[in-house]
């Protein structure tokens, strides 16, 4: 199992609730359909991440839950042309009613991708009774 997280950071002229409402119907309907994307969850964060114009501040996060390695889930999504900016708008133009509609404010979302790769074993702690 991989993880890969995705934090974002809409336009500050996009309501939360819209951002929220596009992403879920975009996991659900879209990434959740490729084989091996095993489950994915939007967080609400306030993480930094260094860029070359410096720290930016991004608020929120999906972390996706990987069978196998992320370059198998990148070639299952792009058999789906799911797996780039070219791939999807290519897959909207080809069938529109796939997927939630690209909303106007799609491009001026920054995006920072993380993947992580387990090194031994998966510790387990003890459930609450």
């Amino acid at each position: 199992m991989t993880l890969n997280v995705l934090f974002s950071k809409p336009p500050e002229r996009v309501a939360e609730e819209e951002f929220f409402s596009w992403y879920e119907s975009h996991l659900k309907e879209e990434m959740l359909t490729v084989p091996g994307m095993l489950s994915a969850q939007l967080y609400k964060v306030d993480t930094e991440v260094m860029t070359d114009d410096g720290p930016v501040t991004y608020p929120y996060a999906v972390v996706y839950e990987v069978d196998g390695s992320w370059s198998d889930a990148v070639e299952e999504q792009s058999k789906l042309n799911l797996a780039n900016l070219d791939q999807y708008f290519a897959r909207k133009k080809a069938d529109p009613s796939v997927g939630p509609p690209v909303p106007e404010w799609f491009m001026d979302v920054e995006w920072a991708p993380w993947m992580g790769v387990p090194v031994g074993g998966k510790l387990a702690g003890t459930p609450k009774s």
